[in-house]
Order: structure tokens, then sequence, then C-alpha cells
């Protein structure tokens, strides 16, 4: 069994009584009890807990409690000793056990203060990225700490979180994993707790320390490696150096990344060494920084004066009279040539054919419903209606005892697979269409108030399980309990090779969706849904059947609906208001898009800042920005400015005077705020204290084209483009909801607040999302038309917004939320990048699932990485770990890539393990069947794969590298036999009908672009050859003139 080692410095202050116990812990509770509810403190202090909802388990270190669900916890009573307000150590085995870990709807606490809101501290897994994290509130203000590097599920970590003073420090397996500011906690509440009520831990906790000191890198190391192998930890490092080589030849560049800590911290008299060697001879020596808290250090090495030959990196351990501990590698210098293969001995596999269909039969049934045959597995659908002051009306499925006496279903057989339901109650009728297509099933259900009041129905479809095993995705994610699913209204169910997807379709299906996989039912459900009198509505919904691939249901989704067709045009970057970056700032990140951040402490009045379009009342800070762009795009004419926009939040302190037509208020009539007025969202870096006196809250407003808000905001485009200069708006929180999802002083037409019991509505009320998309889509519209783009940050995609054109992203987390968006992108996780490696490891993720990545929070950049490389994209497929472009592909995957019968040449750029663009040999095969390319990928490796305007025709296959295609020339490595034909179009380098170019030296000689701006050139192959294009002198001479 693996284990978890967790150290936390988190603060904790002894009364006087407990200052002799300072050299070791002051409480420790090992869970060797394995029996009862009593939890002992084995440091003698006292401080005994009570296990409540947890279960013991042994371990190899003894015993663990195993605590899951909620309220699950261990309870210690203050009993006036423990105090968490200065510097100490926790420690604590845990281990994650919670499928998935990865969880945004909760967090694993690990320890926590009672009060801990107010005046305490929580330490806690995060669930939207398996980081721990240290929140320490005081007097309403909040520090956060967040680690570096995810928990792992199912195993033991060491993580030490290191608190002195106002400075704290993750370790994480013995190994430093992040810093950060944490001030003085407030005093320990009644209660401490092991897991916590609220936020239960999920797994395993064991050997619980807590120290009145923080322990130094060296304790922490040494406890570390005296406890691993006890714990099932990797202990092969220990007393090693590890050196991973990442050579960049044909930039002569070498360089050596060197992991010290096996050999950390140094013996008396110790010293380590890395140098390149030629031989015997020493090269180059390179001093050695490294320590506990920094053990990873890259040495670069300039190869550009150095002869030939065969050279070592190497990092090495001396003792005072021998060499302890080495690591070593070798290479060649100058890079050999690229030798391709001859495609009469290998040619690249053929592409991987499209997942079939598994047959598919749709059987209506006397009742109104319908059962899937899908293969051997039978599954029938089944949806059901309330009605005011009854049960539920029911089409298909077997208990319809509580339909109304009325509901007679009569179902209607038409052409082409399609078949029509008709069913109705005293109160209303439905009319169901049924349309049974080869890839899926589409359901229009017609719902017609027949009465004279508004009606509520609370009514749901869903698949009856009963007798399989099943597992579930709601929104994309694992999961079972219902739960709103509207940022991806899907519900996706896999059983031996069959798979099952849900959706909703229209707009107000989509707002309202909760997905649930409960009691022998999955579906998708409505307890809002609303008429007026007489009125009619048309819900519509979908099923998918697949063979059990959850990115194969999504990607046809994605076609039905035309969920694409967006070109992202380049990189995203926010850059602090005011400042202008340097020409290699915006080249390392490949930018198109630029953006100032949320106005802070703005010029025109530093005691506010502003969210929304509060800059129309504020010229300063329009013409700051409008400095600012003029100097970005003097850079790069090509970049598109733009600033943060959350255009629901709204800076004064008058909101009842600013839009009294528009405010976004609750049952009681009282108007929402961001973060609902607590002190700690506005103290300190938003709102002078002075101005929160006095009423200053980004008070939350919502628009619609009617009102005086969205005519606000769609007049702020004017001014945006027309006086600062912008050329896009990053919209954040744009159809998402701020305080609330409802306002209930507007009705909608179709929402209301439904009575359980009695299936009658208590009261009517406005979606926000259903208010504003229209006049969301106007402002979209007009920026487009304007020739700006609007970056919509995690919007709800209704089929009313999904018309527009729009880059999308989301902010914290990666995942599914936006797998259903134009452009499934994710903003780089601010918090968690300290280094490169973090960020490329963070780009990495989201391609793991199935997002490409803008850079947030990334700090300084020395290279270009993947994603300068990504754009400019129009995605057309996503997959975990890949995302297939009209222009490119982005993968993690080893695997063969192309575009299935299309003959363009490939370029491929490779990453390796720390993100850089490395050199290779990778092939492409040209044949009948098209052009496709074999990516054998490892570990941490990526690469991106472009489609050029080169294609060539021959009779016989060929194996292609292209080692370059840039605005200066094109450079391609052949090999293949007999007559070919390579065609240039016009693309990235330039060809002009009748300009003149150079090729050689496999095809030396002049060559003209044709009336179309086509360059031929005729080749003769017989095994390895090279081909270099270049613009010709009289081409060359008309670009100068």
């Amino acid at each position: 069994m693996q284990t978890t080692r967790i150290l936390l410095a988190a603060g904790v202050a002894l009364a006087a009584a407990s200052r002799t116990l300072a050299a070791g812990p002051v409480a420790h509770w090992d869970f060797s009890e394995a029996a009862g509810i009593a939890v002992h403190d084995r440091a003698g202090g006292g401080h005994d807990g009570q296990l409540t909802e947890g279960q013991w388990v042994q371990t190899a270190g003894g015993g663990a409690a195993r605590f899951a669900g909620s309220k699950s916890y261990m309870a210690v009573p203050r009993k006036s000793l423990l105090d968490l307000a200065g510097d100490a150590t926790v420690v604590a085995w845990v281990k994650p056990l919670a499928s998935p870990l990865k969880n945004s709807r909760t967090n694993y606490g690990i320890l926590a203060t009672s009060d801990y809101a107010t005046n305490g501290v929580v330490i806690r897994v995060e669930g939207d990225s398996s980081h721990l994290r240290c929140v320490g509130f005081r007097e309403g203000g909040v520090s956060v700490a967040t680690s570096e590097t995810p928990l792992a599920a199912n195993e033991f970590h060491q993580v030490v979180f290191v608190k002195r003073g106002d400075q704290c420090q993750w370790y994480l397996d013995g190994r430093a994993d992040g810093t950060g500011s944490m001030p003085r906690t407030g005093p320990l509440g009644e209660t401490l707790w092991i897991s916590e009520p609220s936020q239960s831990f999920d797994g395993l906790i064991d050997d619980v320390k807590i120290f009145d000191r923080a322990l130094s890198s060296e304790e922490v190391v040494r406890d570390y490696r005296r406890l691993a192998r006890t714990y099932g930890r990797d202990v092969s490092q220990f007393g090693t150096i590890r050196l991973t080589p990442f050579l960049y030849l044909r930039e002569r560049r070498a360089m050596a990344e060197v992991d010290f800590s096996g050999v950390l911290p140094l013996e008396n008299g110790e010293r380590v060494v890395v140098d390149l060697a030629k031989g015997d001879a020493v090269v180059e020596n390179r001093p050695v920084t490294a320590s506990i808290d920094h053990p990873l250090e890259a040495f670069l090495f300039d190869l550009s004066a150095v002869p030939p030959g065969r050279y070592e990196v190497r990092a090495r351990l001396l003792g005072q009279s021998a060499e302890k501990a080495r690591a070593v590698a070798a290479f060649e210098y100058p890079a050999p040539a690229v030798r391709l293969v001859s495609p009469r001995e290998r040619t690249v596999p053929a592409l991987p054919a499209p997942p079939p269909l598994p047959p598919l039969e749709v059987v209506p049934d006397s009742r109104g419903g319908f059962t899937l045959r899908v293969g051997e597995k039978t599954f029938p659908i089944e949806s059901r209606f309330s009605f005011p002051k009854g049960g539920e009306n029911v089409l298909g499925g077997s208990d319809n005892a509580g339909s109304s006496p009325q509901w007679k279903p009569v179902c209607t057989a038409a052409d082409g697979g399609r078949w029509c339901v008709t069913a109705e109650c005293p109160y209303y009728r439905v009319r169901r269409e049924i349309d049974a297509q080869p890839h899926r099933v589409l359901v229009r259900d017609t719902i017609s108030n027949l009465t004279p009041d508004a009606l509520g129905i609370i009514l749901r479809n869903q698949v009856l399980t009963a007798g399989k095993e099943i597992s579930a995705l709601l929104a994309g994610e694992p999961a079972k309990e219902m739960r709103d699913i509207k940022i991806n209204p899907t519900v996706f169910i896999a059983t031996e090779g069959i798979g099952l997807g849900l959706i909703a379709l229209d707009d107000v299906y989509v707002v309202q969706a909760h997905g649930f996989c409960e009691n022998g039912r999955a579906g998708i459900l409505t307890r809002e849904f609303a008429l007026d009198g007489g009125a009619r509505y048309t819900l519509e919904w979908a099923i998918y059947p697949n063979a059990g691939d959850y990115y194969d249901f999504i990607n046809r989704v994605r076609r039905d609906e035309n969920r694409g067709g967006v070109t992202v045009e380049g990189g995203f970057a926010f850059y602090p208001t005011g400042a202008v970056p340097s020409r290699e700032y915006l080249e390392i990140r490949g930018l198109r898009y630029f953006s100032a951040p949320c106005l802070s402490r703005v010029v025109d009045d530093p005691a506010i800042s502003l969210e929304g379009i509060e800059f129309l009342e504020y010229p300063k800070i329009r013409g700051q920005l409008r400095e600012q762009f003029a100097a970005v795009t003097a850079l790069d004419p090509a970049i598109r400015c733009m600033f943060h926009i959350a255009h629901a939040l709204y800076a004064t302190d008058k909101p009842e005077e600013k839009f009294p037509d528009a405010r976004l208020v609750d049952a009681g009539g009282r108007q929402h705020t961001y973060g609902d007025s607590d002190a700690y969202y506005y103290g300190g870096d938003y709102f002078a204290k002075e101005r929160l006196d006095r009423g200053w809250r980004w008070w939350i407003f919502y628009p619609t084209r009617e009102n005086s808000f969205g005519k606000a905001l769609l007049e702020s485009v004017d001014v945006m483009v027309d006086e600062i200069g912008c050329r896009g708006a990053f919209m954040d929180g744009f159809m998402w909801t701020y305080g609330s999802e409802y306002t209930y002083n507007q009705w909608d037409g179709h929402s209301a607040d439904i009575d359980p019991q009695s299936k009658t509505i208590t009261r009517k009320k406005g979606s926000v999302l259903l208010l504003s998309q229209d006049v969301l889509a106007d402002y979209v519209r007009k920026f487009n038309q304007r020739g700006g783009t609007v970056i919509a940050n995690y919007p709800v995609f209704t089929r009313t917004i999904a018309r527009e054109k729009m880059v999308c992203d989301q902010e914290c987390r990666v995942g599914p939320d936006i797998h259903l968006t134009h452009t499934p992108i994710t903003l780089g996780r601010s918090g968690t990048l300290h280094t490169e490696r973090h960020v490329y490891r963070d780009v990495r993720e989201a391609l793991a699932n199935g997002n490409l990545y803008f850079y947030y929070g990334e700090g300084d950049l020395g290279t270009k990485s993947v994603p300068a490389y990504m754009y400019p994209i129009t995605i057309e497929e996503i997959h975990a770990g890949c995302v297939l472009g009209r222009e490119r592909i982005v993968t993690s995957n080893a695997g063969v890539y192309g575009w299935r019968g299309d003959a363009d040449l490939h370029q491929v750029w490779f990453f390796d393990g720390r993100g850089g663009v490395a050199d290779h040999g990778l092939f492409s095969t040209v044949d009948g069947d098209g052009v496709r390319t074999e990516l054998p990928l490892g570990d941490e490796e990526t690469a991106v794969i472009r489609r050029i305007p080169v294609r060539l025709e021959a009779a016989s296959p060929v194996n292609v590298h292209c080692a370059e295609y840039s605005a200066d020339r094109i450079r391609l490595i052949l090999h293949g036999h007999g007559e070919a034909t390579m065609s240039v179009r016009n693309g990235e380098f330039e060809t002009k009908a009748g300009a003149g170019y150079r090729a050689g030296p496999a095809a030396a000689g002049q060559l003209t672009a044709d009336a179309a701006g086509v360059l031929t050139v005729p080749l003769a192959l017989d095994g390895q050859s090279e081909i270099v294009i270049e613009r010709g002198p009289s081409d060359q001479a008309k670009s100068k003139g």
C-alpha cells in the first residue's frame, strides 16, 4: 500500500502549560485504536478526539481513519491549549480515495478550526484541481496559499506546509512545492477538526501531529526518508542524482536538468558539481546553487564554439576524498542529419478508422414512450410531467399509476423513422415528435397550457437502467447525485461497450437542466419549467448511442449543433493596465489577443475598482487604455487589444438610481452584490474602507434589449472601438450569473419556483440567462461587425448564443464545462504556476481534458512552448489528450494523425518534457490515401502538426520530413523512387503569380509561379533527397522595391 505523508506548518502556538513539549509534537493522534469512537492524544497533552462517521483501517503505519461522504470527521475540543495563530507544524498521513478526485463541487478537508470562515484556518485538497490549499481568515480578511503539484488518488504523499511569520511553504514527498503569504490567522475556535463536517475528506488520514514550531527543511526531508519505504513510497532516488538531457543541437544548445533531491541535504565535506566534458577534458564547469527548497536546477550549455565530437553532461556528488554519486548523459555534436527510412521498407500506418456506430433500433410503445435497442442492449425511455395537486403524467415506462385519468397517449407513425405522440390532461397537452436518425434520436415536446393561468411543470426525460451496471458522467464529470448541468447539458452513461448520451437542446431546457443517475434512472430534469396561460413551448432533446466513448458523443453533438467554425487566431494573455510589453513578450506567447485585467484602483478614482461598463463614466482610465493599446499595436498591428469586463457588475453606492429597471433582486426585493457584500471580497485590493462604509459595492444588474442597462451595454461597444481603440472584449461571466441565476422583478415566461409537493407555482421568476441572451448576442454581433472579437469566459451555450461567433474559454479549472462551445480553451490556473515546468504541466492537463490553453498567471517565460504553436486553429474535434482543428492538430497522445482524404503535407513541432521545441526526425507518408504522420510520443511529450499548402504527387509512396516551412523558405527531406511533382500554394511562404523562385539542390533551377500563384516543382526521386525552395532574385528585388 502506498501512503501520503502531509506535514503542514500551520502556525500553532501553545499556552504556557505545554511549553515543555517544544521539541516534540504537542498533539499526536496515530489512529491505532482500531475500535470505538475515541481517538487518544499520544503526546500526553490530553487533546483526545472523537470520531464521527469514520471507520478504522489497518495500514503499513499501524492504523488510520477512513473518512467518506459528508459529516465524517474527528473533533478535538479546544481545552485552551492549542491555538492556530503562530508558527507550528501539522503532520498528517493522508490517502485520497475519492473517485474521481477532481470534483469541482466539493473540497476535501484535512484540518480546520470550527470558525475558520471568520478567524481560523482550513487545510484541504481542492476539488477542482487536487492541489493542496491553506486558507487563513482573520477579521474578515483572507489569505490563500496553494501547492504547485496536484495530489494523486490512491496514494499517500508527504506534504509539508511551513508557516514562519507571514510566509508559508508547501512540500510534497520531501520536495519544496510552492510558497505564499499567510498572515496570522485568528485564535482557535471551540473545536479542531481532522477532516471536517461540511467538506469531509474522502480517504484515509493517519498519524496526525501538531508541533509548536515550524519544522526545518532538513527535518522534513529526513523524516520523509525515514518513513517513505514503510509507506510504500519510491525510494530509488535516495542517495542518487538524476540528470535529464534536453538537446537543442540545431540551435547549438544542450541543457542538463539535474535533480539533486536524492543527495540533499549535503553532509559535511560534500559538494556537487555539473560540467560539460569531452572525453576526460572538462569543457565547462557550472556553479550549483541547488538546495532542499530548490533541488531541481537546469544548466544550459552553449555549443556554438565547440568542435564536433562526443560530449557528456555530468552531475557528480563529491566527498572529501572520493566521488560518491554521478549521473551522465552523452550525445554527439553537431546533430546528425535526418535519415529517412525507405518507403519500400516502412510507411506510416493507415489513419485509425472512425469509431463505428452500434446498430440502433427505436421501438415505440403504446404508452407513448419508446425503447432503444443498441447492439444487444435495450434501454426503455420514459418521460414524466407533473400536474397541479396531483402526480405525474407518464410517457413510456411501466408505472403510470399517478397519471391523470384523462391522460391517454396516442401514437401515430410517419415516414422515415418519424412518429408523433399526443396526450393531454385538463392542464396541458403534449405533442411529441420523434425523429429516429442513424446516429441519434431527436425528440421535440411541444407543451400547450390549456388553462388561463400560469402553469408550472416538473418534468424529466430519462433512461431506465435497472439491472445494468453503468458508469455515468453528468456534464462530463463522473457523478450520480443530481446536479446543475446547464454549462454542459449532457448525461452520458456507459455499460459493456455501449454508451448513451442525453442532451438538452433548446434554450429553456439547457438553462434549467439538472442531470441525475440514481435509483435505476439516468436523465435530465427541470424543476422550474412554466408557461403562461394559453401559451406553448417546445422542449427539444436528443439521445446519442455509441460504443461507450464520451468524446465521440460530444463530437457528434458539436457537428449537429454547429459548434465550431470560429478561428482562434493566436494566443492570449493579460498584461497590467497602462504597461507596454516587449516585442519578445508577444512573440514568445504567440499573442493575437492582448488584454488589460480588471480595472482596479482606477486613475480617475483610486478608491474604487471597476468590473463592468463603469468605464463609461471615467475618462482618465479610457485615456490610459487608449495610450496602452496604441503602443501595443505599434509593436504588432495584428494584435487585438481589449480589457476585462464583467458586464453584470457595477461599482456604485447608488444602485437604485443607476439602472432601476435592471436590478437583480431576490424574492424579498433585495438587490444582489458580488460576494454577498462580504468585506474580504472588497477590502484592500479593490475598495477603500471609507467607500465600503458608504455602501460602495459591485452591484449586480442584468441587461435586456429593452432595459437601460442593456442599451448602455451596446453603446459601450462604440466607445471601446472608437475612443479606446479596442479590437475586442474579454467578457468575464458572459452568459453566466453572479449573485443569483434568477431575478424576481421580471418574468421570462418560462421559469418559476414550483412546490414539489403541490406541484403548483409559488412565485414566478426570470432567468438572468434567458432574459439577457438576446442582447448579449447583439453585443457579440456588434463587435464582430466592427471588426472585433469577443472572448466569452465561462459561457452557458444556449442555441441563441451559439449562433454568434465568439472565442470561448473557462477560468480556474480544466475539463468539460466548455466542451460544447465553439472553442474549448482553458485559462492557466493562476496561483499554481511558479516555473515554466508548471506552465507546461498545466498545458498538458488542459489538453488531457480536450481543452486548448490561454496563458494566465504564467509569470516570466524564456522560450516558446506549446501555446505559441496551437493557433491559428478552427476546432473540429476534441478528445482526451488531443484537439483536431482545420489547420492543425495538438496532441499529447502517441498515434497516427492526419486529415482524412487530404493531400497537404505536414509540419511537426515536437515538445520535450520541459515543453521546449526539440529536434526530431518525424516523417509523413504520402500515397494514394493522402498524408499521415506517426507520432511516437513518450511521457510528458507533446506535438503540434500543421497543414502546409504544399502537395506531392507520386506514383509510389514517399516519406517526407518537413525541416522548415516559413516565410523565408521551404526545406523538405524526401525518400522515394520515380517521378513526382510538388506544388506550392500561397501561404506563410508567399507565392505570387509570375514571381520567380529558386529550387535546389535536388530540383535545381529557376521556377515561376503560374497565373493562380501556384509553384510547380518536377522531381525525379531515387532514394533520399533534399528540396529547398526560396524566393528568386527577381522576386526579392520586387519585395525590396
